[in-house]
């Protein structure tokens, strides 16, 4: 489209990026001097949208100063790219009619997650891009708004008890997890329910999490598979596998229009499953909790009661209800309920009739702000903890990993193909390709280390080691190692009966306290590793 501009960062030439109009192939890690150097720009230039930050942030004074702390001059030779560069693009995002940035993985596993993931709405804010029915936006799906949280209740928030580490929305962070149950105290992790996840191939330091779970007093697995942590487990649950139940996602999330796709079974489960949820709420029922006063639960027990064939759509009946009362008007404008009758009854046939999907209504783009939650729907700029750190920032003169003795390469893993499945495929034989792992690496590096494309390598990180094929390209930054995930997994040899691992488990590869201080996020793009050709 000549009237759209794609701007691609990222150290690797991927499929996205060969699209791109303009690619920048930064250094790893170095993305918060990138986005620092645009700051820069934005503001010495005069480029900050002044009403707009007026009307909808508080705090922008306490804030000005980190526009002062990376130049695009100095950032260029952090980042490995050009001034120029740099600043074409910070201009180019400020001067759009509409501009957002989409980020993914690469930033949040990557070396200061918290600065950058603050620093990207701050430029769409300071630009006018946030929140605008073209630009960047809170999503919205059936299930939940979007937004921020009160900062008043910022004080209420749990953290975990070994590392101080704040829970977000409640949850641990997984590479947290390992301490939490063997580091000795009254308060420790003594049992741990698993479901819909395979922490000893998903989450990082797979040596220590094993430990981990090898100490429990009771480790309850939900899995339709004997995945590698109910090999460990005192009782394995089974569900239904997602052919054998009826389910809906909250994941995706669009803008202005809210779809819902309910997934109904195809095939008849096994009688002895229960839905996920089923199992929940019978186990607490058998110790006798109180739940009258969750929804689900009491829900769940109304159609258990009422006989009715799948329980779990009480929940989807209620969700139905809630959307409806909040979205009535917007129902009716693109006619899912007539206005007539019972709305939430309505919503709630339409998903039924339509195995395929609904759009269930459109959002009005400019009530977008009205999604913050903030008493006085600002956002807010100025937030201790992220201040401080910035403060203390630490800005090296160098970034080049490659003059390191040790560990002269840096590894990210997940790496996403078309023989990604994550831990949810478990035979190796659905890949048609890409039985095996790989080691991404620049061809330059591989001639220097002597490799040629799918020669057997030794990778080694400062945690662990492993035996894998090169892959040698021309599109990853030279001295950027990549593999990816979802490898691993124990299968049974046909031919010896014995149980092997198919491919590399990459969370075998680095530490659980390779990690952000603040959230707890694995660094899961930015190992130290070096790499040993094979002889022979």
């Amino acid at each position: 489209d000549e009237e759209r501009t794609l701007v691609v960062v990222d150290p690797r030439r991927h499929e996205t990026a060969k699209r791109a109009d303009t690619f920048l192939q930064i250094r790893p890690g170095t993305d918060l001097y990138f986005l620092l150097a645009m700051l820069n720009v934005i503001v010495s230039e005069g480029l900050v949208c002044e009403a707009f930050v007026a009307e909808h942030a508080q705090g922008w004074d306490e804030v000005k100063f980190l526009a002062d702390l990376v130049t695009p001059d100095r950032a260029a030779k952090l980042c490995d790219l050009s001034e120029e560069d740099i600043v074409a693009v910070a201009r180019r995002f400020a001067t759009a009619s509409s501009a957002s940035i989409k980020m993914d993985l690469g930033i949040y596993h990557n070396l200061h997650m918290v600065e950058n993931c603050y620093l990207v709405p701050l430029l769409h804010i300071l630009t006018g891009n946030m929140g605008t029915a073209h630009g960047a936006h809170f999503p919205v799906s059936m299930f939940s708004g979007a937004g921020v949280l009160d900062t008043a209740k910022e004080a209420e928030k749990p953290q975990t008890r070994v590392a101080g580490i704040p829970m977000i929305r409640g949850i641990v962070p997984p590479n947290a997890l390992p301490e939490e149950i063997l580091d000795a105290g009254d308060e420790r992790i003594r049992a741990l329910f698993v479901e819909a996840c395979n922490p000893l191939r998903s989450y990082a330091d797979t040596q220590e999490m094993t430990r981990a779970f090898e100490d429990l007093e009771l480790l309850v697995v939900i899995d339709p598979a004997m995945s590698e942590p109910a090999r460990l487990a005192h009782y394995v649950l089974p569900p239904p596998v997602g052919y054998e139940k009826w389910e809906a996602s909250e994941f995706p999330k669009g803008h202005p229009e809210i779809y819902m796709h309910l997934r109904r079974p195809v095939l008849e489960a096994p009688p002895e499953t229960r839905q996920e949820c089923l199992i929940f709420y019978e186990l607490a029922r058998e110790m006798g909790l109180d739940y009258s006063t969750n929804p689900i639960f009491a829900a769940l027990e109304s159609a258990i009661e009422a006989g009715e064939p799948a329980p779990v759509l009480s929940a989807i009946k209620g969700v139905s209800m809630l959307f409806a009362m909040n979205h009535s008007q917007a129902l009716r404008d693109v006619g899912t309920i007539s206005g007539q009758g019972n709305a939430g009854e309505e919503v709630y046939e339409k998903l039924l009739d339509h195995p395929e999907g609904v759009l269930l209504c459109k959002a009005d783009p400019d009530a977008n702000w009205e999604l913050v939650r903030t008493p006085d729907k600002k956002a807010v700029l100025a937030i201790p903890e992220l201040l401080e750190r910035f403060r203390e920032l630490e800005i090296p003169e160098d970034t080049d990993f490659r003059t390191r003795s040790d560990f002269p390469f840096i590894l990210q893993t997940g790496e996403r193909s078309d023989y990604n499945a994550n831990t949810i495929q478990r035979d190796p034989t659905w890949r048609k390709k890409e039985r095996e792992s790989y080691l991404r690496m620049h061809e330059e590096v591989a001639e220097k280390l002597g490799v040629s494309d799918g020669a057997t390598v030794h990778l080694i990180t400062e945690h662990g080691d492993a035996m894998v094929q090169a892959r040698v390209t021309d599109d990853i930054y030279p001295g950027n190692l990549s593999m990816p995930h979802g490898y691993g997994l124990l299968w049974e040899n046909e031919e010896t009966g014995e149980l092997e691992p198919h491919g590399v488990n990459v969370q075998a590869l680095v530490s659980a306290q390779h990690r952000d201080r603040l959230s707890g996020g694995p660094y899961h793009k930015y190992i130290p590793a070096r790499v040993e050709k094979v002889k022979g």
